[in-house]
């Protein structure tokens, strides 16, 4: 067990404990017998507080679909870090992590989050001599703050990820899936900066890492590919918003094409059962999407019946990808003139999120946008403004307004307003 535990780097003891068994169980994937191994130990070491924290910590990664009950574990550990010893900072720096990373799983506000990944960086850098900083540790919670508020300060998003970049490239081999991890996030955030050139050039580490050292037909090099194509797709929609026509044409091209070679890689899987659905699912939404922009609207089409499809089947009922299902086949039949089954699919799409208690998600304003466009087509030009501004307002709760979402948004609110003529009726929109 202790040569298993050192090529695991598992923390080092001198005697095996149930703990051991328990976290050996937790790295096989088997939840169920590491909590039950965790509960019978903490009924016999109620004194061993050191032992009692490892399990409380344990059984939150073990809760891996059960968020409050691992925020229940790691706020047990915490009080009792904090009761028996407030200078142990790399353990309180990993439980304050760990519980800022349930909170998000639960959806909580986000200086909530922030508050705690705050709190573990602290106790990282409370540390007194610097080769005793645990450097791995804080570059996953700066990671973790990045990523919890993508939308705060560029430079200073972009500044921390290059530190956690470094920090990873010093003290893990580049087959490490971290490595791969830092170079996407990254990608995303020169993406928001419409820095595309350099985004690509992070997106194409991400592909040559996983490539290299995972074996063909691994669902996180479809996933890689996935996220070249949704990089080369924004890329687009921000080309197009700059009357840049050919280039945007060119993007949405190159993001076709590594969506299909994401589809050959999930296909290529044996069983059905290790075919990644709902990645499939996304990956015919967006390509009916790309369609739409090329105006290919029957291929487009074709994409959006199988996602549907693909949906019903395979996904859960609340999961996003039945509205976006049902606001992309909305706009399809919208702009092949087929006004009444497009607006049908838009209002499925509102039922959908209020239904789901998700009206607050990031793809409404797409829809309300999309009701926009429909308005216009049918020449109801008051209530298209009020969609599109509604859309605008509603976007700007996720993004700054240099989003590429946010600029079409106001692009063709733009271009409406400066066509109509002042003082004309006005008709309210009552909103769906």
């Amino acid at each position: 067990m202790v040569k298993l535990s050192a090529h695991l780097r598992i923390d080092p003891i001198q005697t095996t404990t149930i703990a051991d068994l328990a976290y050996l169980l937790l790295l096989m994937d088997d939840y169920n017998r590491t909590i039950s191994f965790c509960q019978t130990l903490l009924k016999e070491v109620s004194d061993d507080y050191k032992l009692t924290i490892r399990c409380y910590n344990i059984m939150g990664q073990a809760y891996i679909n059960e968020p409050e009950l691992a925020l229940q574990s790691y706020e047990n550990a915490l009080t009792l870090q904090l009761q028996y010893d407030t200078t142990d900072f790399d353990s309180l720096a990993t439980i304050y992590n760990n519980i800022g990373r349930v909170h998000r799983l639960l959806a909580s506000p986000t200086h909530v989050i922030v508050d705690y990944y705050e709190k573990a960086l602290e106790m990282c850098r409370t540390v007194p001599d610097d080769k005793q900083i645990n450097w791995l540790l804080m570059a996953t919670i700066i990671n973790n703050l990045v990523t919890a508020q993508p939308y705060a300060d560029s430079d200073l998003n972009l500044e921390r990820e290059q530190f956690v970049l470094g920090i990873r490239l010093k003290y893990l081999p580049l087959s490490h899936p971290l490595i791969a991890a830092t170079y996407q996030v990254l990608a995303e955030i020169h993406s928001d900066r419409h820095d595309f050139e350099e985004a690509v050039l992070h997106s194409n580490e991400v592909l040559c890492i996983t490539r290299k050292y995972l074996p063909n037909g691994h669902s996180s090099i479809a996933a890689a590919y996935y996220s070249a194509a949704s990089l080369y797709l924004r890329k687009g929609d921000y080309e197009a918003t700059q009357d840049q026509k050919e280039m945007s044409k060119k993007s949405y091209l190159k993001s076709l094409e590594l969506n299909h070679q994401a589809f050959d890689i999930i296909s290529s899987g044996e069983l059905s059962s290790s075919i990644n659905y709902s990645l499939m699912s996304v990956l015919y939404n967006d390509c009916g999407a790309i369609y739409i922009r090329l105006a290919r609207f029957d291929e487009a089409l074709d994409c959006f019946n199988t996602a549907t499809n693909t949906t019903l089947r395979y996904v859960p009922a609340n999961d996003d990808l039945h509205g976006a299902s049902l606001n992309n086949k909305g706009k399809i039949f919208t702009l092949t003139n087929n006004m009444s089954q497009g607006m049908e699919y838009y209002k499925l799409a509102i039922d959908f999120y209020k239904r789901t208690n998700a009206i607050n998600s990031i793809r409404v304003p797409s829809i309300y946008f999309n009701i926009g466009q429909w308005y216009e087509i049918s020449r109801k030009n008051d209530l298209a403004i009020a969609y599109y501004k509604r859309a605008i307002d509603v976007g700007s709760n996720y993004h700054k307004s240099s989003n590429v979402s946010l600029l079409q948004y106001t692009k063709a609110l733009n271009k409406l307003q400066s066509t109509m003529f002042i003082g004309s009726a006005t008709e309210e929109a009552s909103w769906l």
